[in-house]
């Protein structure tokens, strides 16, 4: 198994700063990319929802706690369902996240466009 390397003291909060957004998109995007809201109308197990979806069940109960840290479903006790936020249609969810991963890429071009030209638009916020 491939090891992370370990940041020096302080740099963490860095890390995270850059991770934390894209893996909650990411999150996000897959639950919508399997419809997970539509299925979680009702209480729902994490087996159950593996075994309506096709998943692995282990790796679906991480999934779907995921979901939870990230406030789109809620869990009591052993069963999951959605939370307010997820609420939203899936269609719509699933254009939004697109559209953001379309932005992503275009800002993480940024150093080509500035060396390169091309630019079009610049957005800074500290």
């Amino acid at each position: 198994m491939e090891q992370f390397p370990h940041p020096p003291d302080g740099f963490r909060d860095f890390l995270d700063i850059i991770t934390e957004p894209m893996f909650k998109a990411k999150l996000l995007l897959t639950a919508v990319e399997f419809c997970l809201f539509a299925n979680l109308q009702e209480l729902q197990t994490s087996v159950e929802v593996a075994e309506t979806l096709g998943l692995h069940p282990i790796n679906t109960e991480y999934f779907l706690d995921g979901l939870c840290v990230c406030k789109w479903l809620t869990k009591e006790n052993v069963t999951y369902f959605n939370s307010d936020y997820s609420l939203k249609s899936e269609s719509a969810l699933k254009d939004e996240i697109s559209f953001m991963f379309r932005l992503q890429k275009k800002i993480l071009s940024l150093k080509e466009k500035i060396r390169l030209g091309g630019l079009t638009f610049l957005f800074i916020s500290c």
